[in-house]
């Protein structure tokens, strides 16, 4: 694959004029709040909110505008059916949420916007036979949490977000990248950094890399300002990133690059650190970690990572953990790489976390 992108007739490709978010959680909401934000500049937007059940209370950032079903099959078959659908479920709730489609005749894209690997290939498979549906992955690099009313919070000064084409069996693959490139078009208008690329499953584990540095603190509940300044912590969080990496280079897929991240640089500065085994002394290794914990906490904050808050504030043990953590350990043994020591130990910590649950649920 190239970066170099193929040429599109993107100057004909039309916006949308009725879209549909899947899950109105924080990644659904964000995209509701943005689309519904814009939506009076961008000729009036239909918009709805598909969930399991429809909330007896409005969540605060949820625009009135948007019609909230919890019935899939109604929307699609409403006056203004959704030429759009968001799907923002956790992956392991993407299969059930794609399954109304699978018996939908309209013409639909599907933009598939969960962390993680296998999304796009799942699709291929649950929607192998329908030719009348565009399947396009989306990696949204915002990082979305609540304020403490319930409401919304990002730094709109980092909206971006990549795109990469999902053909279905048959299909066309160009016509499929035009499609990507509909959508960047679109979330250019919403004021968003776009990016295309061409291959979707180098894009979903570029992007698992990129979240996957400073995992450690779900298993540890520290800062991330704590993680990088322990040496002990942020010398594991660096081997476990360059095994990571190491095991993509085995497998034969591209570390992406995308215009406001960079990971084959930081790769290779982590690599050329770690190697001399610069990483405690004063000069280049401390500036090397420093420049790591600002993109960090620039980007998300001095804040552990979602699935930890979960934990720690909420005593919630969110199912995507494992998700994002054995990827790698299969690919790393799949491969005979070195193992990346911060997913075994996240791996360990969520399987002891899940034991006691279930004892104390089977105590009860």
């Amino acid at each position: 694959m190239t970066e170099t992108e193929r040429p599109t007739n993107s100057e004909t490709l039309q916006p949308f004029s009725s879209i549909a978010v899947v899950g109105v959680g924080q990644t659904g909401g964000y995209f509701l709040r943005e689309i519904a934000f814009y939506s009076k500049r961008l000729a009036g937007i239909q918009t709805y909110g598909i969930v399991r059940s429809v909330p007896d209370v409005r969540p605060v950032y949820i625009d009135h505008q948007v019609k909230l079903s919890d019935n899939p099959t109604e929307v699609l078959g409403s006056e203004r059916p959704p030429q759009l659908v968001i799907v923002t479920v956790p992956i392991h709730e993407v299969a059930a949420a794609l399954q109304p489609f699978t018996e939908y005749d309209g013409d639909v894209t599907i933009l598939l916007t969960q962390n993680g690997v296998g999304t796009g290939e799942l699709a291929q498979q649950v929607l192998r036979n329908r030719p009348n549906i565009r399947v396009v992955r989306g990696s949204l690099f915002t990082s979305v949490s609540y304020k403490p009313d319930g409401s919304l919070e990002y730094d709109h000064e980092r909206r971006q977000i990549a795109f990469a084409p999902v053909p279905l069996p048959g299909q066309d693959d160009d016509k499929v990248y035009e499609e990507a490139h509909r959508l960047r078009r679109f979330f250019d208008s919403l004021g968003h950094q776009t990016h295309v690329l061409e291959d979707f499953k180098s894009m979903e584990w570029t992007k698992l890399l990129a979240n996957s540095f400073g995992r450690s603190m779900i298993a540890t509940g520290k800062l991330p300002s704590e993680t990088f300044n322990d040496p002990d912590y942020y010398r594991r969080e660096v081997e476990s990133f360059l095994a990571r990496a190491h095991a993509m280079h085995k497998a034969g897929i591209r570390i992406e690059y995308f215009p406001w991240l960079n990971l084959r640089s930081l790769e290779r500065q982590l690599k050329l650190v770690h190697r001399s085994r610069m990483d405690a002394a004063p000069v280049m290794g401390a500036r090397i970690r420093g420049k790591v914990s600002r993109a960090y906490t620039k980007s998300r904050g001095d804040i552990p990572p979602a699935a930890a808050r979960k934990w720690y504030e909420d005593h919630e043990l969110d199912p995507e953990i494992l998700e994002y953590a054995l990827p790698f350990i299969h690919l790393a043994d799949q491969f005979n790489c070195p193992a990346p020591f911060v997913d075994h130990m996240v791996k360990e910590w969520y399987q002891w976390k899940e034991t006691q649950r279930q004892l104390l649920e089977s105590a009860k």
